[in-house]
């Protein structure tokens, strides 16, 4: 076939294309609508959050951040205290209060505060009652778990537990951890007479 038998045809199909199509209104809103609304928000974060970037951090900005991480932590740590502090706030830590115990010079009275709601009895085990699980129990103080007891110390440096309902030993969450466990329990740590931070 020639080039020349194909020209009616080439002209009929090149004539179908020009012809305008015919679109509903609803498809040019629906088109114009979603051309017209941006990504959520989220979406938006994301792609930013996503996209790669360069960091470059001269000594001085790492230093720079490294104080102001530092300032941070330092002021959350001091709100926590101070909350803590609070009167009516209980928190679960062991407190050395400064006044000597009735009746003698040098002993101090210790309130050590524990949190377990479901717990049925709660008693503190140490090396100032020869660890014994019975001899200083704790007493319920609130209807949210609190479980509390002060004991009179002299000064020095104790280790100590929780024992909750006579069987589950755990380490005071707010004190200070002591460097040795014995027999595989974590203990905590109290100085009394001293001051602790």
């Amino acid at each position: 076939m020639r080039d020349q038998d194909h020209e009616p045809l080439i002209e009929r199909v090149a004539a179908a294309l020009r012809a305008p199509v015919r679109v509903s209104p609803q498809f040019d809103e629906r088109v114009a609508a979603a051309i017209r609304r941006p990504d959520p928000v989220p979406v938006r974060l994301w792609h930013w959050l996503a996209e790669p970037r360069a960091l470059t951090f001269s000594p001085l900005g790492a230093a720079v951040w490294a104080a102001v991480l530092v300032v941070a932590v330092v002021g959350a740590d001091r709100a926590l205290m101070r909350r803590a502090a609070a009167p009516g706030v209980r928190v679960p830590a062991a407190v050395a209060t400064a006044a000597p115990a009735a009746g003698t010079g040098r002993e101090q009275v210790v309130q050590l505060v524990f949190i377990a709601p479901g717990a049925k009895s709660v008693a503190v085990a140490g090396d100032f009652n020869d660890w014994s699980t019975r001899a200083t129990p704790l007493h319920r103080v609130s209807e949210g778990g609190a479980w509390a007891v002060t004991i009179p110390l002299p000064p020095g440096r104790y280790a100590y537990a929780f024992v909750v309902d006579g069987r589950q030993w755990a380490a005071d969450p707010l004190a200070p951890r002591a460097p040795q466990e014995d027999f595989g329990i974590p203990n905590s740590v109290i100085l009394v007479g001293h001051r602790s931070t």
